[in-house]
C-alpha cells in the first residue's frame, strides 16, 4: 500500500485536533494541519499532497485557491462545508463534499477512499 500525504486545512482548533489525531491512526500517511490559508499555502510550498480535506469558509475567505493548487498537482480534494448545499459552488472541481458537522467515521472513509482511488487499491 503505497502512502499518502494529507492536508487538512480547519480553521476550528479542537475540531482539527480530534479529526487529524483520526486520521492518523488510518495509518495511511502523513497528515499536516493548517489553520488559515496562509499556512496552507506555506504548506504547498514546502511539499506536495496528494490529498486535501479543506474546510470551504476559512475565517471569511474561501479554500478554492488552495484546491485549485492541490487538484493542478494530481491531488484528490474533500471539501467540508457548513453552507447548505449549492452545486453551482463547487462547479468546475472534482471532488467529494462533506457536510458539517460530520461523524469521525465520514471522514475517514471517504479519506480512505481516496487514498485507494490514488493508489489503485479496490474500494
Amino acid at each position: 500500500m503505497g502512502a499518502s500525504r494529507i492536508l487538512f486545512l480547519e480553521d476550528e482548533i479542537i475540531l482539527a485536533l480530534t479529526f487529524v489525531d483520526s486520521l492518523e491512526r488510518l495509518s495511511i500517511g502523513e497528515v499536516h494541519h493548517a489553520t488559515d490559508i496562509e499556512e496552507a499555502n506555506a504548506e504547498l510550498d514546502k511539499r506536495d499532497f496528494n490529498i486535501g480535506v479543506l474546510d470551504v469558509n476559512v475565517a471569511g475567505v474561501t479554500s478554492f485557491g488552495v484546491a485549485e493548487r492541490m487538484i493542478a498537482k494530481g491531488a484528490k480534494v474533500i471539501f467540508a462545508t457548513g453552507y447548505s448545499f449549492d452545486p453551482q459552488l463547487f462547479e468546475g472541481f472534482e471532488c467529494e463534499i462533506l457536510r458539517k458537522p460530520y461523524e469521525e467515521k465520514e471522514l475517514r472513509d471517504v479519506v480512505l477512499a481516496a487514498h485507494r482511488q490514488l493508489h489503485g487499491e479496490p474500494a
